[in-house]
């Protein structure tokens, strides 16, 4: 498979904004969520966690601060070297644009600005975020949120990266990755 155009999400698929995701629910609300819930689907459908409340917890995670603490996702950072040898790749985030630069700067510190091709953003992330991989002709998509494939997105593959965590339950228009190693062998079939 040569040639692609690669969209990748940035909280919770390269960026490991979900460990801290998962220190302001527990502080927060008191609740103790595995990372592979640690996404806005399953913390609304399963924890409850919407509306306000998990704007604010966005607006605090995303932060210039707390997005510089995070750690990559494991694998992640050798896994898009890989992918940029014979891919282009465009991260397709759900942050608000005023939380955007936040995610280059961390993408600029862990030396991978070189490899990323652009950066798109939509607070409406199911329905926009499949348009604006329409616009830019993406034709691989990695997420970390099931929501956002529960709709078939009608491009060649859909990843849905688990962080060590199994398939949602329901119907689900992609394939899944538990990590990254899994995300490379699904990019090759």
């Amino acid at each position: 498979m040569e040639g692609f155009s690669v969209g990748v999400d940035f909280d919770g698929t390269i960026c490991d904004t979900s460990a801290l995701k998962l220190g302001y629910i527990l502080e927060n609300f008191g609740l103790k969520v595995p990372i592979c819930f640690a996404n806005r689907t399953d913390l609304r459908n399963i924890y409850g966690i919407k509306g306000g409340e998990y704007d604010h917890m966005i607006e605090v995670v995303c932060s210039q601060s707390h997005t510089m603490l995070a750690n990559p996702v494991s694998g992640a950072l050798n896994a898009l070297k890989q992918i940029s040898q014979d891919h282009s790749i465009h991260i397709v985030t759900g942050r608000y644009a005023s939380l955007l630069d936040n995610a280059k700067k961390w993408v600029r510190r862990w030396g991978i600005d070189g490899i990323i091709d652009g950066y798109s953003t939509s607070r409406l992330c199911r329905i926009e975020k499949k348009r604006i991989c329409e616009s830019l002709g993406i034709d691989i998509m990695i997420d970390d949120d099931p929501g956002q494939f529960a709709t078939n997105w009608g491009i060649k593959k859909c990843i849905l990266l688990r962080n060590g965590g199994q398939a949602p339950n329901g119907t689900l228009y992609a394939r899944v990755a538990s990590n990254w190693g899994d995300v490379l062998a699904l990019l090759n079939t």
